[in-house]
């Protein structure tokens, strides 16, 4: 387990990049990103698919909180199961994620 702390916002993508192409071991095994904020979510997606040149999965928090009357948005929901389902059929994929609730 890799953990990089303190890495400015707009290099991220790049030091993750880097150390996914040096680590031999990861060709094999899924590997899971979190990031601080869910926002921060869609723009690293895009910035490590460019480097990385394969797809790169999002897993969003949920965007309502657990004992809230309102349910999560379809769009939250999809993207969650879309993910899911894409990590049951090749479970060899990169996610990204946050710890926001």
């Amino acid at each position: 387990m890799e953990v990089l702390s303190e890495v400015i916002k707009s290099y991220r993508a790049f030091a993750v990049a880097d150390l996914l192409e040096k680590s031999l071991h990861t060709k094999n095994k899924a590997v899971l990103i979190v990031l601080s904020r869910d926002q921060d979510i869609a723009q690293f997606q895009a910035q490590l698919q460019r480097l990385l040149k394969c797809d790169i999965l999002a897993f969003p928090a949920w965007d309502c909180l657990p004992y809230d009357r309102v349910s999560p948005s379809l769009d939250c929901v999809n993207q969650r199961v879309n993910t899911l389902t894409a990590l049951a059929e090749i479970p060899t994929q990169i996610v990204v994620t946050s710890v926001e609730p």
